[in-house]
């Protein structure tokens, strides 16, 4: 089978998160099963963009803020648009990543046009909003294109409900969770001084500040450890900075920029103990990522994947409160025996739940469905569905 995915941005920081890293494992687990699988993408990068992306054949264009107040979601990609319009009809399926967003709701609106077949997953970034620009684009465009893919991959029974009330009760989906490649073994010894590692996009929904407050803490206490900070700037970095200088850390917590995607295992693999302070986050790659590397873990419990975690003892589980975040820490770091079995269960919870055979297996099985279907060939919306408009969406949110 030969499969497009396509995704709204890609870049050397890694800025627009766990989407395109979805897509890429995805990508990998169906080409190792013998598919012809492409990838897709605006570009936000220096120089000429690359032409794989971790051994998929990708085709990036350049892309730029058309809207700037609307960050991610006012950006567009006339290249890709126009590639997209041309070699769209040389696939089998088309894997839309998408969101309120321009360039995905562009590309959809194009697999329409062109009357491809083309499944969505909206990684959480579809839920109801009542700000006026998500009713217009949810109303003039990003409902009819949603309602008339032929499945809309969903990651939990939280986002279905939320992508119901947007779509409407008529709307059916298609729970995928993201699911993260096996890794190699992560030692358990952690001597003095180990690192606490925060890893994802300086986001007010990821809580930097609180990360800060958690080091902060953990050094009053006495405890040895290092503090470092990964990821790019969505807003917060200036906060992050401020709240270092303040507390007096600058030599206990560093900042150290963003890194591309395939550098961030390497770079995991050096912390003692991961912590992703996010509430209410979707499906948080960076922390499946921790967990298949064995990596003890800190979450909170608006985290859609928490249950989970909770039931296999496979990460500590918190309110997300600074203090609560500094105990989880401070009881991974000085419990050798909590340490190893965290790391058994993170590495039994990925296999079960979270293996990317799982995922693999599901998408064929949808791919084939959604192919052998009868769609129209020319002239009206797939059977069943809404006729979508055409124009783009905004949003900021990214999963």
């Amino acid at each position: 089978m030969k499969i497009l995915h396509l995704v709204t941005l890609v870049s050397p920081d890694g800025a627009f998160g766990g989407p395109i890293r979805v897509a890429l494992n995805q990508a990998a687990e169906l080409r190792r099963r013998g598919h012809d699988v492409h990838l897709a993408a605006g570009w936000r990068g220096e120089g000429s963009p690359p032409s794989a992306l971790d051994g998929i054949p990708a085709k990036l264009f350049p892309a730029f803020r058309l809207i700037r107040p609307m960050g991610f979601s006012g950006m567009v990609s006339p290249g890709l648009a126009l590639w997209v319009l041309r070699n769209i009809g040389d696939y089998d399926i088309v894997h839309v990543h998408a969101g309120r967003d321009l360039i995905s709701t562009t590309s959809m609106a194009l697999a329409w046009v062109r009357r491809g077949r083309y499944v969505t997953q909206t990684h959480g970034m579809v839920q109801p909003d009542e700000r006026l620009r998500a009713k217009i684009m949810d109303a003039a465009a990003v409902r009819g294109l949603l309602r008339a893919a032929g499945t809309r991959f969903v990651l939990t029974k939280h986002e279905e409900d939320g992508l119901v009330q947007v779509l409407g009760s008529s709307t059916t989906c298609e729970q995928l969770p993201n699911g993260v490649p096996a890794q190699p073994d992560f030692p358990d010894a952690v001597e003095d001084g180990g690192e606490v590692l925060f890893c994802a996009r300086l986001h007010e929904r990821k809580r930097p500040i609180a990360f800060v407050g958690m080091a902060a803490e953990l050094l009053r206490r006495g405890l040895i450890a290092k503090f470092a900070m990964i990821g790019p700037d969505e807003g917060e970095l200036a906060a992050v900075r401020d709240s270092i200088s303040k507390r007096g850390l600058e030599k206990h917590v560093r900042y150290e920029g963003a890194l591309n995607y395939d550098a961030v295992p390497g770079r995991m693999r050096q912390a003692a103990v991961y912590v992703l302070p996010s509430m209410h986050e979707p499906f948080p790659m960076s922390m499946l990522e921790a967990l298949a590397l064995g990596i003890p873990s800190v979450c909170t419990d608006t985290c859609d994947i928490a249950a989970p975690l909770r039931e296999y003892g496979a990460a500590v589980v918190t309110d997300g409160s600074v203090t609560a975040l500094a105990d989880a820490v401070q009881v991974i770091l000085t419990d050798d025996a909590l340490r190893s079995e965290l790391s058994r269960n993170a590495r039994k919870v990925v296999a079960e739940l979270f293996s990317m055979n799982a995922v693999g297996n599901r998408l064929e099985r949808t791919y084939q469905s959604v192919v052998t279907r009868a769609w129209p060939i020319s002239g009206g919306a797939p059977p069943g569905r809404h006729l979508p408009s055409t124009t783009a969406s905004v949003d900021d949110v990214i999963a």
